[in-house]
């Protein structure tokens, strides 16, 4: 069963948010409101509803039993990002349901090649330039496959292969994962 995408789970919570915004303003509402509501599961909640919360998207009241929630509701900043519906639309497209298989495993894959990229100890620069291009990768992929540039993909992945096979002869096994399901989705 796919996995929800935590952007289509994030729309659905600002969506909820804002239109209990219209109808109180300062109603704070409760991890039971999304669940009975059916906005999302417990599960699916807690992590979306922090990253809309660093993103300053909401104001959120931890209380005692931290990473659960006491109480939330939309901010001025997430009251204008939801009235722009380009910029909303963008962040949160809507058309996104379900995460793939591939899209959850990009992501637990980006996971680990970060953690193996920074445990290399590589000398002077090249230890920078590696951590440079796999954040350009992974600023590249958190966009809809739709948005992928994928000359820059393979590009980096061209740069990231010099850099590699000289430094680091074992490679990094996320790198040849990430790799694999890259070169299958963009050639």
């Amino acid at each position: 069963m796919p996995k929800p995408n935590p952007k289509a789970v994030r729309r659905k919570i600002l969506i909820f948010l804002y239109e209990n915004f219209l109808t109180d303003p300062l109603q704070m509402l409760t991890p039971t409101d999304f669940t009975d509501n059916e906005v999302c599961s417990i599960t699916e909640l807690i992590p979306n509803i922090h990253y809309l919360h660093e993103r300053n998207y909401i104001e959120l009241m931890l209380g005692y039993n931290p990473p659960l929630f006491a109480a939330t509701r939309i901010s001025n900043a997430g009251v204008d990002l939801y009235e722009d519906p380009v910029e909303f639309d963008r962040l949160f497209p809507p058309g996104v349901v379900a995460s793939t298989a591939g899209t959850v495993d990009l992501v637990e894959i980006m996971l680990a090649l970060v953690e193996q990229a920074e445990a290399l100890t590589l000398s002077g620069k090249k230890q920078e330039w590696l951590i440079n291009d796999i954040d350009f990768l992974r600023q590249e992929l958190i966009q809809p496959d739709i948005h992928w540039r994928s000359d820059y993909i393979l590009k980096r992945l061209q740069w990231l292969d010099v850099l590699l096979d000289k430094e680091s002869p074992n490679g990094l096994p996320a790198y040849d994962s990430l790799k694999s399901i890259l070169h299958d989705k963009l050639l």
